[in-house]
């Protein structure tokens, strides 16, 4: 039986490529957008709202590999503010936190076309700093709790570590790369 895996990490941190290797493994995968268009975001959102649990939207999926929404006219970041909840909401799922230099990541956001622009229209004026404390408490909240969590470094960890992690093997082709 697969467990629901759920990514907790920012934007530019492999997302493309961790949803391709699901994909390609056969599970069913969330990357940004549904397969009918709609935010990953927004069904988390309207969710919460209505006081269901955090995935009802999105029960159709194995893998959530990106959950936020940074639009010109909406921002919302569903793993800075409802990490606890999912940890909660899904006790059985598996969750990752997937990372990479923070430098590297803030220069793949500043090239990604108005990513930047858009972060700094919702307060994120410092990336690296947002980067930084979003994966310290993401850390912070998981350790010692007994639920499976693992930190997953797209530009360093071997493919073997995640996919031992969710017990499926896993190809990972890097894509959207930057270059530094």
């Amino acid at each position: 039986m697969k467990r629901n895996v759920i990514f907790l990490g920012l934007p530019k941190t492999g997302t493309m490529s961790l949803t391709k290797a699901f994909e390609g493994a056969g599970y069913r995968t969330a990357h940004w957008q549904t397969d009918s268009g709609e935010y990953v975001g927004y069904n988390i959102r309207r969710a919460f709202c209505d006081g269901e649990r955090l995935l009802h939207y999105l029960s159709d999926y194995d893998v959530i590999t990106q959950m936020d929404v940074c639009l010109p006219e909406v921002s919302f970041f569903p793993q800075c503010f409802l990490y606890r909840d999912f940890a909660y909401q899904y006790p059985d799922a598996l969750f990752v936190l997937n990372t990479r230099d923070i430098a590297s990541q803030v220069k793949s956001i500043a090239n990604w076309g108005d990513m930047l622009d858009r972060f700094k229209k919702y307060g994120i004026e410092d990336p690296g700093k947002f980067i930084y404390s979003h994966n310290n408490r993401v850390r912070d909240f998981f350790r010692g709790r007994g639920i499976a969590f693992l930190e997953f470094d797209i530009e360093v960890d071997l493919p073997s570590r995640l996919s031992d992690f969710i017990g499926h093997s896993l190809s990972i082709e890097h894509l959207n790369k930057t270059v530094i």
